[in-house]
C-alpha cells in the first residue's frame, strides 16, 4: 500500500541500528525470540497497559500482545489497526494520549517514565564515549 515516512524518522531508525554492535543486536533478537517470559508475566501485580499494532512485521501481535494480555492479570490491551512496529514514533501522539489516559485512571505510574522520555529530548541524551586525544595517553571528553 505504500506509506510515507519522513527522512528524519528514517534517520532516527538508522541511528538506532548503528548505535549497537552486531553481536549485542543479534543477542537481543535471539533473546526476545527464544525466551519464554510466561512465568515472569504471571507475576505482574500492577495495572498493565499493552499497546500493539496489528501490522507489526517485527514482533507479530499473535505471538506477543495477544498472548501477554491473557497471561497478565487485569491487563488492558489496545490494538492499533494498521500500526507498525515503530508505532511509538510513527503514532506518538496517539500512543502518548493512550498512556496519559491510562495514567489518569490512577494506574500505570511507570508509564510516565516512557512518556517523559518521549516529551523531553534531554531525557534521552546518550553520553558520548570519550575519544582518544592526539597527545600521548590523554583522552578528551568532547
Amino acid at each position: 500500500s505504500g506509506r510515507t515516512v519522513s527522512q528524519g524518522l528514517r534517520d532516527f531508525f538508522w541511528l538506532q541500528g548503528m548505535t549497537g554492535g552486531h553481536k549485542p543486536l543479534y543477542d537481543c533478537i535471539k533473546a526476545f525470540s527464544e525466551t519464554d517470559l510466561t512465568e515472569d508475566l504471571k507475576k505482574f501485580d500492577v495495572p498493565t497497559l499493552i499497546l500493539h499494532g496489528d501490522d507489526d512485521q517485527i514482533v507479530p501481535i499473535v505471538a506477543s500482545a495477544l498472548l501477554s494480555s491473557k497471561i497478565v492479570k487485569g491487563a488492558t490491551l489496545k490494538i492499533y489497526p494498521g500500526a507498525p512496529h515503530g508505532m511509538c514514533s510513527t503514532l506518538k501522539d496517539k500512543v502518548n494520549a493512550e498512556l496519559m489516559a491510562f495514567i489518569g485512571q490512577g494506574t500505570g505510574a511507570t508509564a510516565l517514565l516512557y512518556t517523559d522520555w518521549q516529551q523531553r529530548p534531554e531525557a534521552r541524551k546518550v553520553p558520548r564515549r570519550p575519544r582518544p586525544c592526539r597527545r600521548a595517553g590523554r583522552r578528551s571528553r568532547d
